[in-house]
């Protein structure tokens, strides 16, 4: 990232990340997403807009961890960009 912002490993789950833990069986939580696009795509340009995404929306390239006392989510290595 250009800045001095950093995005932290591990962060605790809020309380409605929990409840959509509990909920899980009841409902699919992943991202379904299809894109369709005409023409040639730039792999670069395309890679930084993924992890400019997932710096900006952190959940996004992080697992939940559910432990019993403190759930968090945990940024996953490898991410784009």
């Amino acid at each position: 990232m250009s800045n001095n912002h950093v995005i932290p490993e591990r962060f605790r789950a809020v309380t409605c990340d929990k409840m959509g833990f509990a909920l899980m069986s009841l409902m699919d939580y992943q991202i379904h997403f299809i894109a369709e696009f005409n023409g040639m795509l730039d792999e670069e340009r395309l890679a930084r807009a993924m992890r400019l995404m997932l710096d900006a929306e952190p959940v996004l390239g992080s697992r939940f961890v559910n432990h019993w006392r403190v759930p968090w989510w945990q940024r996953e290595e490898g991410l784009p960009g």
